[in-house]
């Protein structure tokens, strides 16, 4: 990965082909909980960004903070460290700590698209965050992740994303007009009608699967 620390994202350096390992991050900060935090998450984020060594803590404050505004700021109780974290952290999946939340420094800067050519996993045992091409990735193209359930539709994914993230979706997937679609793969990610029969599908599979019908599964 190549991060550029202006504009807050990340580009291939190499080619990666749909499944490739990318790379793997140990978190910079975690906690307890979810978003929206208490005041007792927030005194804990404020004291694990002060315990990280100076180079980590420069690199966590240049981090995007979109919840700087005079209506977020306005109670004097969420800092500038609770919004970059708020701004930038992901669930930690099934982590032995319980359900807690991590920012992790390079991922971080990953932007957002509907139509995704990464995928992360979590790794419980470890605490890792591992990113895989979810496609064919070529040399210069931007690395993108999806910060939502990319299974809903345009509109829903466009008001969680303005809602959670404060930014109007202008990806791919929600702007690309149907004749520039140039990709099979492209066609899928862009159709809400693929998506939510694939939502139908995924969720039917998990539901026989819990009810021990691998058969049909």
């Amino acid at each position: 990965l190549s991060k550029e620390k202006v504009i807050q994202t990340a580009f291939a350096t190499r080619s990666f082909s749909a499944g490739d390992w990318i790379c793997s991050e140990f978190p910079t900060v975690w906690i307890s909980g979810h978003h929206p935090f208490n005041e007792i998450q927030i005194n804990e984020i404020e004291s694990k960004v002060e315990s990280l060594d100076e180079d980590d803590r420069n690199e966590f404050y240049k981090m995007e903070n979109v919840f700087n505004t005079d209506e977020d700021l306005s109670d004097g109780k969420l800092t500038k460290a609770a919004g970059i974290f708020m701004t930038n952290c992901f669930d930690m999946t099934d982590s032995i700590f319980g359900e807690s939340c991590a920012m992790y420094l390079a991922l971080a800067r990953l932007n957002h698209s509907c139509c995704p050519n990464v995928q992360q996993t979590h790794y419980p045992d470890t605490t890792e965050e591992v990113l895989y091409a979810s496609r064919d990735i070529q040399i210069g193209d931007e690395i993108n992740d999806c910060y939502i359930d990319l299974r809903q539709s345009k509109a829903q994914r466009r008001s969680e994303l303005l809602e959670y993230y404060r930014f109007e979706c202008t990806c791919e997937g929600c702007c690309l007009p149907t004749n520039e679609i140039n990709s099979n793969v492209l066609s899928i990610l862009v159709d809400d009608n693929m998506r939510m029969k694939a939502s139908q599908l995924i969720d039917t599979i998990i539901s026989l699967v819990e009810d021990g019908d691998t058969f049909n599964a």
